[in-house]
């Protein structure tokens, strides 16, 4: 049964496929793009057209293509695979009702974010080769997304299925007829086509056809998944939660992982815990069981020792030491040192993973105490606008996992860049750019809406509809990289340093340099579902594999909640690391992190380091100069610096460098001072 075809009453069919041979028509006369749906009744009723210039999203021009009968396709193939394996995939397209005409086509697309081998047809023995073959001996010409002669008008018009294997079929084809994709061949000669890095419970392709040769392509059922499957574990990790007390238990969270950061699901190791706090309550030896998918949570630890410590986790073969957890007596208010991830992408947008696994990930593998769900605006319909803000707050649990509503305005660099904005509400509403739109894409927003189309321009609709400290909008550096040249200090707070684009320090200082008075964080831009703990590997090459982890931000906040975090993140009372839980803390004559204040003495910086290895160098900057600095050789590192030069400045700002012996960094938000 193809694609189009119903399990109606026998009696029926006659009628239905006039219909459908109606809508066919309609479709190749208007070429499909100024077609919209309207309202179907449970009868049948089938999409008309409306005035040129509409437009269809997904789930219309799925229904199109089933009254259309534009066929179907199916995954001959291993519905299970290992990380980084060559594998070889077979896709059958069926031709529906509707005729294949002549110079039409199909796509195979993949999503955003594919470290796959890329597909090709000039090297018959080497990775991702591809042949297609019809079942009518009709002539067809392949062509691989590396080597489609417009990449950005594929980008436009598929983005985030804009890796696609086209074949046209220059003879047409009719119904029942079929055509062959083999992807990764093997016969003569390859190796097949390696599969991305990361583990991935439901991979998916999707199959578009153009029946009327007219460069208009309409999604076929269904869509395809396979499962991709960690590899053995090669070793342990542990993650905790950045302080305690004396008087309270506090949590780890011990996972196995393989070679490429992925957490083992079927690892059945025995674990043992031991501790630096020699007085601590540690749990009893657990052996993991499949039903842990390779992670597990531990309560109830007692630490003892007022100071910084860790906890151990090892098994037969490996071992893990957590980040260090600050244990303070208890009694005081001291401010909580809380890790965060606040950039990331799920499969609302150009991600993988649904909005609950994201949230799933960040609270019960990675140990986060605060996470964001980030998905870029120009994808986010209402529908999934809605639907990222209801998970976002039904994963906050104020006092446990601080959750944030917020979005990605991608707006492009000469309109000021992308910006993760963020909100102290729980059901904002999204201002969109117009950055990419393009009216054939069926994953864009394409309602009524009006478009944001300069930061600036946001700038003013955020102040004009929200309260001051109520909304923030953060620089990232990344696909449209923001620009320092526009500005708004009641919104423009922090800038994102670290991700997992890269370490952007240089940038990041530029807009200290120009005046703007931000703070420093970290998170990853995690398009493959794992905040907290993300790697972007761009190749399959284990050589240059990324090790997971390349951007957190410590946040010094007065509680667990939306609020209390939302002010420390507004008050600039936060750092950047480049993925460790290195602990960072400095003031400048008592005052913050991030603060603003007038001295009449010398500036007095009390600084103190606990990393995740030994340290390798401690640098004091001052007005984005390294004018100080301390190498401790060690895991800690304290100490207190004068500026006597302070008087002769009228103003000045300072923040302190981290850098261990692994390369790992941390970089504190400035504190600014002028003469009083």
């Amino acid at each position: 049964m193809d694609a189009g075809s119903t399990r109606s009453d026998p009696e029926n069919r006659p009628q239905q496929g006039r219909r459908h041979e109606m809508t066919r028509r309609r479709f190749l006369v208007l070429g499909g793009q100024s077609l919209v749906l309207a309202a179907c009744s449970a009868g049948g009723t089938l999409p008309v057209a409306a005035k040129p210039g509409t437009c269809l999203d997904h789930t219309q021009a799925l229904e199109l293509g089933r009254c259309t009968g534009v066929g179907s396709v199916a995954l001959i193939g291993p519905s299970e695979v290992d990380a980084a394996s060559w594998q070889c995939f077979e896709f059958i397209y069926t031709v529906g009702r509707a005729v294949m005409a002549p110079g039409s086509a199909i796509r195979i697309a993949m999503r955003h974010v594919l470290p796959w081998s890329p597909a090709q047809t000039d090297r018959k023995d080497g990775p991702g080769f591809v042949r297609a073959f019809a079942s009518n001996s009709s002539r067809l010409s392949v062509v691989g997304w590396n080597d489609y002669p417009n990449k950005h008008d594929l980008f436009r018009q598929h983005h985030p299925w804009q890796n696609v294997i086209e074949i046209v079929c220059e003879k047409g084809m009719p119904p029942g007829s079929q055509i062959r994709v083999v992807y990764g061949d093997r016969s003569l000669g390859g190796p097949g086509t390696r599969v991305q890095m990361f583990s991935e419970p439901r991979f998916r392709f999707r199959a578009y056809a153009d029946v009327s040769g007219q460069r208009v392509f309409l999604p076929c059922e269904p869509d395809l998944s396979i499962r991709i499957r960690s590899l053995s574990a090669t070793d342990l990790n542990i993650v905790a939660p950045g302080e305690t007390t004396v008087r309270h238990p506090t949590s780890v969270v011990v996972g196995a992982r393989d070679a490429y950061g992925n957490q083992c699901s079927g690892y059945t190791g025995q674990i043992a815990f031991s501790s630096t706090d020699s007085e601590a309550a540690l749990p009893d030896p657990y052996e993991f069981s499949s039903s842990d998918d390779g992670h597990k949570r531990f309560e109830s630890i007692r630490l003892r020792s007022v100071g910084y410590q860790a906890v151990s986790a090892a098994d037969n073969t490996s071992s893990a030491r957590s980040n260090p957890i600050r244990v303070d007596a208890g009694g005081g208010k001291n401010r909580l040192l809380l890790w965060g991830d606040l950039h990331g992408h799920s499969l609302l947008s150009d991600g993988r993973g649904e909005p609950e696994e994201y949230y799933r990930f960040a609270r019960d593998v990675a140990c986060l105490d605060v996470s964001a769900l980030t998905d870029h605006d120009f994808l986010l319909s209402d529908e999934r606008w809605d639907r990222s803000k209801r998970v976002t707050n039904d994963f906050y649990e104020p006092g446990s996992f601080v959750t944030l509503q917020g979005y990605e305005w991608s707006g492009l660099r000469n309109r000021g860049g992308d910006h993760n904005v963020y909100f102290i509400d729980d059901d904002p509403p999204l201002y969109r750019c117009n950055t990419f739109y393009d009216k054939r894409n069926q994953h864009e927003y394409h309602g009524p809406t009006p478009r944001v189309d300069h930061v600036m321009l946001l700038y003013r609709v955020l102040l004009r509809n929200h309260g001051e400290r109520s909304v923030l909008a953060i620089p990232h550096h990344g696909g449209r990289t923001a620009d320092p040249l526009w500005q708004e200090p009641r919104l423009q707070r922090l800038v994102e340093m670290f991700s997992d684009h890269g370490r952007f320090e240089a940038w990041a200082i530029d807009f200290q340099k120009r005046g703007h008075r931000l703070g420093f964080l970290g998170s990853s831009d995690t398009h493959i579902g794992r905040p907290g703990f993300s790697y972007l590997p761009w190749t399959v090459d284990t050589k240059t594999c990324r090790k997971p982890g390349k951007g957190l931000v410590g946040i010094y906040s007065l509680e667990k909640t939306r609020e209390a975090v939302f002010d420390a993140l507004y008050d600039r009372r936060v750092y950047a690391t480049s993925g460790e839980r290195i602990v960072l803390s400095v003031n400048a004559d008592g005052h913050d992190m991030g603060s603003e204040y007038a001295a009449e003495e010398p500036v007095e910086l009390r600084v103190e380091v606990m990393g995740t290895d030994d340290i390798a160098v401690v640098e004091v900057f001052k007005n984005n100069r390294a004018v100080y600095q301390v190498k401790p050789a060690a895991q800690s590192c304290g100490f207190t610096w004068t500026d006597n030069n302070f008087q002769g400045t009228k103003r000045a700002s300072y923040f302190l460098r981290v850098s261990q012996v692994n390369g790992g960094l941390a970089v504190s938000s400035p504190i600014w001072v002028t003469s009083g």
